[in-house]
Formats: structure tokens, C-alpha cells, sequence
């Protein structure tokens, strides 16, 4: 059945959704209104679809001349393009890598193991084996774990930090029910400070892989406004 076609005998046996009474005017300019409204929306997911393939064609284009051209001392906040019409679009390289947060899980006699599919990814592009705690050793520069607790500087000095988050854990462990724990934790892989400049360090086959995980680019049109 075509989208936003009725199905009467359907509608009418079902109670909860009576047809809407209106008069004949009023209900053909909501009819006019509802199937203008599905192409309207049919339509922009079509475009949406057709802007994700022009976007990927630009970064590749992009990825490419960073890749191959750009070095650390070299390397711009963005650039200014042309498009066919002239109009001007700023492509901006920017630091954008959202941290990953790790799930790192253990089954009875069995070593720890991550089960991110995005860190397994990382770890496969740098192409690491995981260590006995279950993270991965990632090279000096690049990305580190950063483990969260979050704690009362006002409440517990920081030079004991330490010893109240070991603490902290072992009450954890003690009124743990199951596998459910009432401290809360968090672990997440992050990049170095660093990292968004390094990386045109690794080869381009690495970054392209890179890149598919963190996009570091942005489009912007500068004509938006009418002037």
C-alpha cells in the first residue's frame, strides 16, 4: 500500500481512531495538506540521502590532499572552495574526536576482553593485541584510557584520592548484587591533546581508516544568508 494511503475498513473497525468529522471543503485541504506534507517528507529523505554521498565525495577529496600534501607545521584550520555557481563553503579541519567509552567484560575463566566495536576498530587499525586487563596498548601520542570517579576535592583532600578511590571500589564490591554495582565508574578512550596534529605523522592508509571512525572535517556554506 502506497504511503499515506488509508486502509477504510482497517481504520473504521479499529474505535481508538474514528475519521476526523469535517466538512467537505475543510477535509479535501487537509487531504491536500497530508499528501503534500509525505512527498515534502519522502522527498527530503531522498536528499538527505544524496547529501551524505556528495559529503563523503568532498572529505575524500579533502582526506586525500591532508593526507598526502599536510604536515603538523603545515596544516591549516580550513580552507576556502569554490563551488560550479561560485558560491564560497569553508571546509574546516577540526580536532573532533568523541572518546569512546569502553566496555570491557569478563566471563567466568576467561581473560578480559573489550567489546566496543569502535575501539576493536581502533585497535585493529593500529593493528594492537589487547593486554591482560583487556584494553589495548595504543601508541604514545595517539589515544589513553581515562578512567571516572567523580569526587569532592572540598570533601577529600587530593592527596588522598588515591587510597578513597581504592576504597571507594572494594565497598563497591562488597554490596555489589550480581552484576549490579552501586559505585559508578566510567572508562573511556580518548585522544591526546596533541593527537589531531600527530596523526598526518601516520601513513595515509591509516588516517583514511582513521578518519572513517573520527571525521575531522566540516562543510559550511558561507552564502547561507541572503545578502
Amino acid at each position: 500500500m502506497p504511503i499515506g494511503i488509508i486502509d477504510e475498513e482497517a481504520v473504521e473497525a479499529n474505535e481508538d481512531y474514528p475519521y476526523l468529522p469535517l466538512d467537505t471543503e475543510t477535509e479535501e485541504l487537509l487531504a491536500e495538506n497530508i499528501s503534500q506534507r509525505i512527498q515534502v517528507a519522502n522527498e527530503i529523505k531522498t536528499l538527505d540521502g544524496v547529501k551524505k554521498m556528495l559529503d563523503g565525495t568532498i572529505h575524500e577529496i579533502v582526506n586525500d590532499h591532508l593526507y598526502e600534501k599536510e604536515t603538523p607545521e603545515t596544516l591549516k584550520g580550513g580552507y576556502m572552495v569554490d563551488g560550479e555557481e561560485g558560491e564560497e563553503v569553508q571546509i574546516q579541519i577540526r580536532n573532533a574526536y568523541r572518546a569512546k567509552k569502553s566496555s570491557i567484560k569478563q566471563k567466568k575463566g576467561q581473560q578480559p576482553r573489550e567489546t566496543n566495536k569502535d575501539i576493536l576498530a581502533l585497535a585493529e587499525i593500529f593493528e594492537l593485541d589487547k593486554n591482560e586487563d583487556g584494553t589495548f596498548p595504543f601508541p604514545a601520542g595517539t589515544f589513553v584510557y581515562k578512567d571516572t570517579i567523580k569526587v569532592d576535592p572540598s570533601k577529600v583532600h587530593p592527596d588522598m584520592f588515591e587510597d578513597f578511590v581504592k576504597d571507594v571500589r572494594a565497598l563497591g564490591q562488597k554490596y555489589k548484587q550480581g552484576r549490579l554495582n552501586p559505585v559508578s565508574e566510567l572508562t573511556e578512550l580518548e585522544a591526546t591533546i596533541p593527537f589531531h596534529l600527530e596523526r598526518l605523522k601516520l601513513s595515509k592508509a591509516i588516517n583514511l581508516k582513521l578518519h572513517q571512525l573520527f571525521q575531522n572535517i566540516a562543510i559550511k556554506l558561507t552564502n547561507e544568508e541572503e545578502k
